[in-house]
């Protein structure tokens, strides 16, 4: 942590909390997603739009958060992204109601989008030099949330507390958080380092490299997500395993994006 200014340690480790929260929240759908398609009666298009909502709002909220932090700062984004998946997380799975699930569904990922660009925006001014030690631990730290998240939901079963637990333990978690974030000193990054200047849409769309770069990510980070949301009900389905050992499967799943981010 030396390379890091004291006065911004404090924010890099908070950052750091939050992507792992932020693992464990992505992945505990896809753990628990045996018990949702079985408890709820839901068909496969069903649970297929209610996941792909989720994305939708990843996807929206990059692009309105990239613009809201210019207009209100990092600060105000990821709190007002976090409250939002408190909101969602608490309610998510309550009732077996299709359209409100869709709409839950949205917000988490509306709020989980809002994390990303503000933890990306903060760590590359954080870091010193043009390196990228501190953003491969950040994503390792995803990663690692990623693991636990599954875990968490079997011992959570293993418990008897339901498996809709999970979801609301990790409600009150983002909430903590955005108490948290609300008092770092995000300001020593705007008043060091102004943020960005405006990049017209004609430059970006013509460089080949952002274009490639774009299609891999979305080759990706499709298949990424296609695999941690239904490996779950894939093996309890055709494999015919406990719920438990499905939830395991994704666990492992993000043991391997782990080794492949830390080397």
């Amino acid at each position: 942590m030396s390379y890091i200014e004291k006065e911004l340690r404090s924010l890099f480790f908070a950052l750091l909390v939050s992507f792992i929260i932020f693992g464990v929240s992505l992945t505990i759908i896809g753990a628990t997603l045996p018990k949702i398609i079985s408890d709820f009666n839901w068909s496969y298009i069903s649970t297929g739009i209610v996941l792909s909502a989720g994305s939708i709002g990843y996807f929206a909220s990059s692009f309105i958060s990239g613009i809201l932090l210019h207009k209100l700062g990092p600060r105000k984004v990821i709190v007002i992204g976090l409250a939002l998946q408190f909101l969602g997380l608490l309610f998510f799975a309550s009732t077996p109601f299709v359209l409100l699930n869709l709409l839950l569904n949205l917000m988490i990922g509306f709020g989980q989008g809002g994390t990303e660009v503000v933890v990306n925006f903060s760590v590359v001014r954080i870091e010193k030099g043009g390196r990228s030690r501190l953003m491969n631990l950040m994503h390792a730290a995803f990663s690692i949330g990623a693991v636990i998240g599954p875990y968490i939901v079997i011992m959570l079963m293993r418990a008897e507390f339901g498996w809709q637990a999970i979801y609301r333990l990790m409600s009150f978690v983002s909430l903590i958080m955005a108490g948290i974030f609300w008092f770092l000193p995000f300001k020593k990054l705007t008043d060091d380092e102004k943020i960005g200047s405006k990049v017209k849409i004609r430059s970006l769309i013509s460089d080949s490299v952002l274009i490639l770069s774009f299609l891999i990510l979305l080759i990706y980070v499709g298949s990424e997500l296609g695999v941690s949301n239904w490996v779950s009900e894939y093996y309890v389905k055709y494999f015919g395993s406990s719920v438990n050992t499905g939830a395991l499967m994704v666990s492992i799943f993000w043991v391997g994006l782990l080794a492949g981010r830390l080397g």
